[in-house]
């Protein structure tokens, strides 16, 4: 398993990332917003995949050994930030907006955690290297696809008619 110094960068990164993002997603509203947090969350969910496979590869060598490590802890509290972060991002607006990101950067974010800390590799033959990128472009295509969906758009459009209510609402109150 890699040593610390391996996820130094990696741990820096992400946290600069995820901190970055949240202050720009308390200054921005409306889409904006849910684009910033859906990006934090998608980094933070390619390192708890990231630490989740270091945790398990210890626990398979070490046994109850991991407890003596930093990895499950760090597991626990990126979980819980993971959490935190992508709730915000689904409530900040429709899942059409938040989803295509996360569904997008997460795994882009996981394959640069897999070369930087575990010394992965993409494929070296050319052929395969560009069935790789071609796997990749397909699975954006689709998920671009996916979030102009009728079932999306419809989401979309009563997320819009709720906070146009919400707003009639607020203002009559205040009149009133």
């Amino acid at each position: 398993m890699p040593r610390l110094a391996a996820w130094a960068p990696a741990l820096v990164g992400i946290t600069a990332l995820a901190v970055l993002s949240a202050f720009a997603a308390l200054r921005a509203r409306g889409t904006a917003r849910v684009i910033w947090l859906a990006a934090a969350t998608a980094v933070i969910y390619a390192l708890v995949n990231a630490v989740t496979k270091s945790s398990v590869g210890l626990l398979m060598t070490r046994g109850a050994g991991v407890l003596a490590t930093w990895e499950p802890y760090t597991l626990i509290a990126v979980g819980i930030l993971s959490g935190v972060f992508g709730q915000s991002a689904f409530n900040a607006g429709p899942l059409s907006l938040s989803l295509p990101v996360i569904d997008t950067v997460e795994p882009v974010s996981s394959v640069i955690l897999g070369a930087a800390v575990f010394q992965e590799h993409l494929a070296q033959s050319p052929g395969l290297l560009t069935l790789q990128l071609v796997g990749g472009a397909i699975a954006a295509a689709g998920i671009v696809v996916l979030s102009h969906s009728p079932v999306v758009l419809a989401e979309e459009s009563r997320e819009s008619r709720s906070a146009g209510r919400q707003a009639s609402q607020a203002s009559a109150n205040k009149r009133d």
